[in-house]
């Protein structure tokens, strides 16, 4: 019974197998942010990342609070200066909506 179930290997020493692919080379690294607790992904070229960089700084303003903010607006918008400027607006809108 057990001679049915064995199956034969048949060995074709004439084919020729592909070679295996190149190893990936990471192109970046991946870093956890402990403030935002998420994964950010790091460029392994600094040359890069200082292009990167100074491609997309720019000076922007707030919409709430109308300040001139160079880079992280996501941190502003949370300081304790802007928050106080969008407290006082819904205040004002909601004083002109009972009124």
């Amino acid at each position: 019974m057990t001679d049915a179930i064995e199956t034969k290997v048949v060995e074709n020493k004439d084919e020729v197998l592909p070679p295996p692919p190149p190893a990936r080379v990471p192109r970046s690294i991946k870093t956890w942010s402990e403030n935002k607790q998420k994964y950010f992904y790091k460029p392994l070229d600094p040359a890069y990342t200082m292009q990167h960089y100074y491609k997309h700084k720019r000076n922007m303003e707030c919409a709430i609070c109308s300040s001139v903010v160079t880079t992280q607006m996501h941190k502003h918008v949370k300081s304790r200066r802007c928050l106080l400027v969008k407290e006082a607006v819904q205040k004002t809108i909601e004083n002109l909506q009972c009124n």
